[in-house]
């Protein structure tokens, strides 16, 4: 529906769930890799995973050449499957050699990667002399920028599984609690923010002082606290309770 209207048709006045196109590609993800997992060997995984990470940018080129809408690309799973793919490699990798050696063989992909990565994000916060919006719409970018964030991550976990400071820094414990909840947080924070927004401006915020920088951390606090405090129950009272029928499986 987002590839062939736009965002606006699940963005709505008090609603926005345009977000949740993400777990769209990942349940497909989950219905297919199984069997793929299954029915293959790890060398054969191997290849598939590889024959996806390619397949996708063209795929994402083809979508442009036929003057798609430009959310096509980016929400569609066909278009984005590469980025799971990289995930899938890498877990079937480490499986077989330790994240040393795939590191000595392939971590120049994930360096350049990264450098291609910081230069997207000072283009994105508009820093000085990246304040142009034609790199990011330009066609280069569309087709192999959501594998170069894929791959730039990739070898971010790869190096954390190495050990070393990287281990100790993503191992704080106000890392792991928000990785525990994260994923109730991204499901919730879309359905609070409209109304946080609304509500609780940084204007109202500032008690109409005239200086809206004053409410801007208590709306960013207030915000994020909500969606963390909701996250944490629907954790202990939703999610474990399915989890753990994961034993009867």
């Amino acid at each position: 529906m987002i590839a062939r209207h736009g965002w606006v048709i699940l963005d709505q006045k008090y609603l926005d769930l345009t977000y949740l196109w993400s777990l769209a590609v990942e349940e497909h993800f989950y219905l297919f890799w199984p069997f793929m997992v299954w029915f293959l060997s790890e060398r054969s995984l191997a290849r598939a995973c590889l024959a996806i990470i390619m397949i996708a940018p063209a795929l994402r080129g083809l979508t442009m050449f036929l003057g798609q809408m430009e959310t096509a690309t980016y929400v569609m799973t066909q278009c984005r499957m590469d980025s799971l793919a990289t995930g899938a490699l890498l877990a079937v990798l480490v499986h077989n050699k330790a994240p040393a050696e795939i590191l000595r063989r392939f971590g120049w992909i994930g360096l350049i990667s990264g450098l291609l990565l910081v230069t997207y994000f000072a283009q994105s916060f508009r820093l000085p002399g990246f304040a142009d919006e034609r790199f990011r719409q330009a066609p280069p970018f569309r087709i192999f920028g959501y594998s170069v964030v894929a791959f730039a991550f990739a070898s971010l976990i790869c190096v954390v599984l190495v050990g070393g400071w990287t281990t100790n820094l993503m191992s704080w414990r106000p890392l792991r609690f928000f990785g525990v909840y994260s994923y109730g947080i991204y499901i919730y924070h879309g359905i609070l923010l409209r109304y946080l927004m609304t509500w609780f401006t940084a204007d109202r915020l500032s008690f109409n002082t005239g200086h809206a920088w004053l409410g801007v951390i208590p709306h960013y606090v207030l915000c994020i606290s909500a969606s963390t405090l909701i996250a944490v129950l629907s954790y202990h009272l939703l999610e474990k309770p399915f989890l753990k029928l994961k034993r009867l499986f």
